[in-house]
């Protein structure tokens, strides 16, 4: 209902200010981002059957812009942390310096080489269009880039063919585990992070095998909620845009909160024990 509302909120805007009953442009953006940073140049043969009166030279437009992208190395060949290519995890490899990398090519990507090319493109191919229905075919043609490279990207990993998709999904949920407690530089941090995690385990797992006090078992119920808020806020971060402290910094205050409550509650159980 809420999603509704703020499309029918959204397109009744549109309208009253440009005269067209549409939602806003650039949906597409994030998602695209991504998958050109781990497309490659085989990738325009997607493209080859595309129809010729919504997306003329489509391929062309493909290798415009994944060409302009390795030439300015905002692609995952250019990741510190993906030497080994296809055989990179993060398990073998520096996956935050290729999460870094991947941040700083995300907009770079988006607003400086796939919007320029886009507004070219749209301009070229239907000049007929004014400035609002320009704005929405780039929208169409982005989604449209979106869902070819989309739809071939989870074919491959499916069929145990991925380039690099899984690779940068996962590094990027575990920076944002990482920069919800701690932060990923220096690279000590990390560990530090995973310490912290394992403490804030271990204090649940007490709680629950000795909540015998109303205090108590409110302290593992928040401890649950909030860990259950970092896990679904790092992975829809990590998984639509690229984390950010900002982004994960809303969590921290709750989760060292949390922490000590726990810890306080077990402490005050042992000396009322004793």
């Amino acid at each position: 209902m809420a999603f509704i509302s703020i499309n029918i909120i959204d397109c009744s805007y549109n309208y009253a200010i440009r005269g067209v009953f549409t939602t806003h442009t650039g949906n597409s953006k994030g998602g695209l981002d991504t998958l050109l940073y781990t497309a490659n140049a085989d990738d325009d043969q997607l493209f080859a059957d595309a129809d010729k009166d919504k997306f003329p030279n489509a391929v062309a437009l493909f290798d415009e812009i994944y060409l302009q992208c390795k030439e300015l190395k905002l692609t995952i060949d250019y990741a510190p942390g993906y030497e080994l290519q296809e055989d990179s995890s993060v398990f073998n490899s520096d996956w935050a310096s290729m999460a870094g990398h991947y941040a700083d090519s995300y907009d770079v990507i988006g607003f400086d080489v796939v919007l320029p090319i886009l507004k070219t493109y749209v301009a070229d191919n239907f000049p007929e269009l004014d400035e609002v229905h320009a704005a929405i075919k780039r929208d169409q043609v982005e989604q449209f880039l979106f869902k070819t490279l989309l739809k071939n990207t989870l074919k491959n990993v499916t069929n145990g063919n991925d380039r690099g998709a899984v690779y940068v999904l996962t590094a990027n949920v575990l920076k944002a585990f990482v920069i919800s407690n701690a932060n990923i530089s220096p690279e000590i941090l990390i560990k530090v992070s995973l310490v912290i995690y394992f403490i804030y385990l271990v204090v649940f797992i007490a709680l629950l095998l000795k909540r015998k006090t109303y205090s108590a078992n409110i302290a593992a119920r928040m401890m649950l909620i909030v860990m259950a808020g970092i896990a679904i806020n790092s992975v829809v971060t990590g998984s639509m845009i690229f984390p950010q402290p900002r982004y994960m910094c809303y969590a921290m205050g709750m989760f060292y909160l949390a922490l000590v409550w726990g810890i306080t509650e077990l402490l005050g159980r042992r000396n009322a024990d004793r």
